[in-house]
């Protein structure tokens, strides 16, 4: 008798997978042609699940709006702990400018991979938003001993020296970024910045020049051309440049 009670017990639970896989089957169908009001509709009359949960999440993300993408992922999350969605959850905090949440749940990531770089990189950069130089000092260091051709890496280091206002250690970064990138807009410009407040007109110049050459239409390096050419009396280039 209970050998016939575990069997019809797993036969139901058999057909229940097998029809809610055909549904999400339909459902990712209508979100892969855009229709993703009827994937909404129809995930939300199944039972909630970390499947349901996780693929409404995944539909909001894909229209912006990661409020409620926050939302299904963080209910996803009660009923599965699972690697891919919190990386996801701490993505949408971060679109949402939650970034103490973004901070905890990436550091729960790496506490148990700590191999992640992508998530090692995002948490060097939200402490850097936050005001925490030395934790980002900290993450970019060990970014750069894992990989120094990256040059994203060098000039968030730059970044870090600026904060703890090393101005030499934040020129050299910015300078080994440019060295591993020669077209890093960000890069050149905080070069070109660095050495006009050194007055060093000839390097200033020549990265006001490179840049420009890279993105004519970059507004605070024509600020600092203009500047210059109003400081040499070239009133006339300077007027061109407005």
């Amino acid at each position: 008798m209970k050998k016939r009670i575990l069997i019809i017990v797993l036969v139901i639970g058999f057909l229940k997978a097998e029809a809610q896989t055909s549904v999400f089957t339909s459902i990712d169908s209508l979100v892969h042609i855009g229709r993703y009001q009827k994937a909404i509709i129809l995930l939300k009359k199944q039972e909630p699940t970390f499947q349901s949960n996780k693929r409404i999440a995944a539909i909001y993300t894909s229209i912006d709006n990661y409020k409620l993408a926050t939302k299904y992922f963080e209910k996803a999350l009660l009923l599965k702990d699972d690697y891919s969605a919190k990386i996801s959850l701490g993505k949408s905090y971060q679109k949402e400018k939650k970034l103490n949440e973004a901070i905890s749940i990436y550091q729960k990531i790496l506490k148990k991979d700590s191999a992640n770089l992508l998530i090692s990189y995002q948490l060097g950069k939200l402490y850097l938003k936050t005001k925490q130089a030395l934790k980002a000092k900290i993450i970019f260091k060990e970014l750069l001993e894992k990989d120094r051709s990256n040059a994203n890496y060098h000039y968030q280091m730059g970044i870090v020296y600026a904060m703890l206002k090393n101005r030499n250690l934040k020129i050299n970064s910015f300078l080994k970024t440019y060295e591993k990138d020669d077209e890093h807009i960000n890069a050149i410009h905080q070069l070109a910045l660095a050495y006009t407040f050194l007055r060093d007109k000839d390097s200033a110049n020549l990265f006001i020049n490179k840049g420009l050459k890279v993105n004519t239409n970059h507004i605070a390096l024509n600020k600092l051309k203009i500047n210059n050419l109003y400081r040499k009396k070239d009133y006339l280039s300077a007027i061109n440049l407005l």
